[in-house]
């Protein structure tokens, strides 16, 4: 080997770790959201692209730097009884594990109740929309905030979006 094969594999080997570094801050950020309702839903629909819209504006585009994965739980419907809820809550965690994301949204209550409460307190990020029920009695079953000014831990939520109270 010449000096000046040597010099260029040396120089190589010492900028790796750098270009390996910031390949790896490239990376698209992956976010998970979870209907609980069907594709195209009226309620979900518009919560959906209000969130892809909302990441738009802080410059995270799918396609670009962002990897949007959605799943629809179809609970309106099709998977209505508590089992085939909990049976969809099942799936959507085992591919929220395997996906690995840097986000999760859970758009309306079964979502939320069955996603977001099975992941609260974990240093995964979960932010919700469209529930009917109060933060504070989804706090009860399983805590996730201090309080609504100031949740804490890993559930930001959409506070905000709460009508009334379901019993």
């Amino acid at each position: 080997m010449d000096k000046k094969s040597a010099v260029i594999i040396f120089l190589i080997l010492i900028m790796s770790p750098f270009f390996l570094s910031s390949a790896l801050a490239e990376k698209n950020k992956r976010v998970v959201i979870v209907h609980s309702y069907e594709k195209n839903h009226p309620c979900g629909q518009p919560q959906h692209d209000g969130a892809v819209s909302a990441m738009a504006l802080n410059e995270w585009e799918k396609g670009k730097n962002l990897d949007i994965e959605t799943l629809y739980m179809e609970t309106k419907i099709k998977n209505n009884t508590p089992e085939l809820i909990q049976r969809q809550a099942e799936k959507a965690l085992a591919k929220i594990r395997e996906i690995s994301p840097d986000l999760v949204i859970t758009l309306d209550d079964n979502a939320f109740r069955t996603i977001g409460l099975e992941l609260a307190r974990t240093d995964l990020p979960v932010v919700f929309s469209g529930n009917n029920v109060q933060p504070e009695t989804y706090n009860k079953t399983r805590p996730f905030m201090k309080n609504r000014e100031k949740p804490g831990y890993n559930i930001p939520g959409s506070m905000k979006n709460f009508t009334s109270e379901k019993p």
